[in-house]
């Protein structure tokens, strides 16, 4: 009886980690949204944690909570905005019924994310330059390099 009330304990305790561990990483994109306005608007040299702050409804000490500097940060807004792009072109994928009309449904998406979402274009480009000095941006962008040339 008590190896069964022990693990109950141990499972309502690990489903308690989980939801703890969902909420925080829930938190972090959501900071991260935040963040993108901003380094979107001002780019990675004029943009601090600080300049974060003020341009969104957190405070410069929830980002020093979540983030243990401006480079965590960035690589999370990286890996988020990227998730979030793959996904607009799942529809591309699952309705193209030869080569040339995905070809042309990739295009056009690709068309409208440099009209719609030029800023992020911009902050890409410059973040790519910027992995030239940060050690752990040159590691995102390898890893993601790799990953779409399999």
């Amino acid at each position: 009886m008590a190896r069964q009330v022990t693990g109950a304990a141990r499972r309502v305790a690990d489903a308690a980690e989980v939801l703890r561990d969902e909420k925080f990483n829930a938190r972090r994109v959501e900071l991260a949204e935040a963040a993108l306005e901003t380094l979107g608007e001002l780019g990675f040299a004029r943009t601090s944690l600080r300049e974060i702050a003020q341009n969104s409804a957190f405070t410069h000490g929830v980002f020093h909570y979540y983030f243990s500097d401006k480079l965590d940060l960035i690589c999370c807004c990286v890996r988020h905005y990227k998730a979030k792009c793959v996904t607009r072109y799942d529809d591309v994928v699952a309705t193209a019924t030869s080569r040339d009309e995905l070809t042309e449904g990739f295009l056009a998406k690709l068309a409208a994310t440099l009209q719609n979402e030029a800023r992020m274009h911009r902050l890409w480009y410059d973040l790519r330059s910027q992995a030239m000095f940060e050690r752990r941006f040159a590691r995102m962008y390898s890893r993601s390099t790799r990953a779409w040339k399999r």
